[in-house]
């Protein structure tokens, strides 16, 4: 059987033997430009992505025969990198086929075909097409500066080759206008129309036409509160949690979209200090505070109306000082129907409070998390229950670098380290995005926010502004909230 690697060399072979027909002698510029597309070539067949990097430049733009974008020299390298780790055996070799150099202007047009193997549907298909690039000149070397495909066959089973109908990425923030200027750091996505945000001030705020106008309102006698965190069932029905220490952590519920809203739930431990809740369904859920006399502190709801502490013979103890961040309202996150997991810092070790039974019994793992006073986890998101993410740092250092991003496959039991995202600090909120070809998450930070498309990887700045919460509800439909009333909506793929 002949390698995929084998394959491709025959094929470049084959090509290149093409492109060096007959004709005038090319300029030295344009053989130099030829020489690094053969270089180029030969990169991805060698899967280098380091070589890719010597010949693409600074400012590389990419647009693929599928609509996709990739930005940046960094960004192509996390793309290449993603696609030699998902397939062994996809390539695509450029045959060049006409260079014009304009060397006054140190600009020059490279076109040509484009031939390659790849995964679709299913099945192995060959594409092919044509292709446009712009190089440049600098220092006496030529670098490319764009390219962009254009996809003109395909070769195999019918059904591959049939046009694709999944999503195109096409990563966007874009603000929005909130009618608030207080901190915003918890949302909750309904679906595409509908969300809730929530924040300082006792304010919250809810929109059903998908951002285009929000609905700002306070919480009558909470206005000193903070709500960091808020869960919707729909376009009437959400809680907030407020948090803060003793009667400053409290539990709203509204039926009648913030017209009204009842206290379920007032914190009486003047130690206790409620950080974040999760629901299974719009009755079912549960709240976690941090830890009072080496003790954790959980409540339960099984109606919706009503909030019971866990017993703390269930829970594990509490390491000294151990408790969570309230930060986006995502240090707890559910799964399934029974499955949540809570993610702790502020001691020694960062570690992962576990419960497959609606938490009445929780469990807790180590993790490999930075621990100290002001690190730990600030951030889970679960895909099912059993593949999750976690995410914090160090959030008393937003200009380090630290790994905090961790990756669990056995539902949280053991957990593996990841890297960091490309900006600094500590990641406050995070979200899968559903429905996306490729394991897909957004997190957000007082630096930035990323997206990663191979499961948290390798990632790709999305935003340099300050974000404290983001949630999706499919690929082209995600919210982002942060300080002075800030929303933004956020599509990672169209």
């Amino acid at each position: 059987m002949t390698s995929p690697r084998r394959v491709a060399s025959i094929a470049l072979t084959a090509l290149v033997g093409i492109s060096c027909s007959s004709g005038p002698q090319p300029s030295a510029a344009e053989q130099q430009i030829r020489d690094a597309r053969t270089r180029f070539n030969e990169a991805i067949i060698d899967r280098d992505v380091s070589a890719i990097e010597t010949v693409i430049a600074p400012n590389y733009h990419l647009l693929s025969s599928m609509n996709n974008h990739t930005h940046g020299r960094d960004a192509s390298r996390d793309m290449w990198s993603a696609l030699f780790s998902r397939d062994t055996s996809e390539f695509y070799v450029r045959t060049t086929r006409d260079v014009r150099v304009n060397e006054e202007w140190g600009h020059a047009e490279e076109l040509g075909n484009w031939d390659g193997r790849r995964m679709q549907a299913g099945e192995r298909v060959r594409v092919f097409g044509t292709y446009a690039a712009k190089w440049i000149k600098t220092n006496s070397t030529w670098t490319l500066q764009s390219e962009v495909f254009t996809l003109l066959g395909c070769e195999g089973a019918s059904t591959a080759c049939a046009p694709t109908s999944e999503p195109i990425l096409d990563p966007t923030a874009t603000a929005l206008t909130s009618r608030t200027t207080a901190l915003l750091q918890a949302v909750s996505v309904v679906n595409a129309d509908t969300v809730w945000v929530s924040g300082h001030d006792g304010t919250y705020a809810r929109t059903t036409d998908g951002g285009t106008t929000w609905m700002v309102g306070t919480v009558p006698d909470a206005d000193t509160l903070e709500f960091r965190d808020v869960h919707a069932v729909n376009g009437s029905i959400a809680y907030l949690l407020a948090a803060g220490p003793g009667n400053m952590s409290r539990i709203y519920k509204t039926a009648d979209a913030g017209s009204t809203w009842d206290l379920q739930f007032l914190n009486a431990m003047p130690t206790a200090f409620f950080d974040c809740m999760d629901f299974w369904d719009a009755t079912h859920g549960v709240a976690f505070s941090d830890a009072v006399d080496r003790s954790f502190v959980i409540i339960r709801t099984s109606d919706g109306e009503t909030w019971d502490y866990v017993p703390v013979a269930t829970v594990p103890a509490a390491q000294d000082g151990e408790g969570s961040f309230a930060a986006s309202g995502t240090c707890l996150s559910r799964a399934g129907d029974s499955h949540a997991w809570i993610g702790t810092g502020a001691a020694e070790i960062a570690r992962v409070l576990y419960t497959t039974d609606r938490g009445r019994t929780w469990s807790v793992t180590n993790t490999g998390f930075v621990g100290g006073s002001a690190a730990g986890i600030a951030a889970l998101a679960f895909a099912d229950t059993n593949v999750g993410w976690a995410f914090g740092g160090n959030l008393g250092d937003r200009d380090a670098y630290t790994d905090n991003v961790a990756h669990t496959t056995n539902g949280g039991v053991t957990w593996t380290m990841l890297g960091h995202p490309t900006f600094t600090g500590p990641i406050y909120g995070a979200s899968i995005v559903p429905g996306t070809p490729t394991p897909s998450l957004v997190v957000v930070g007082p630096e930035g926010m990323d997206y990663s498309i191979d499961g948290g990887q390798s990632w790709v700045m999305l935003d340099t502004l300050t974000y404290w919460a983001v949630d999706f509800a499919s690929p082209g439909a995600g919210w982002a909230v942060g300080p002075e009333g800030r929303i933004a909506k956020v599509a990672l793929y169209r």
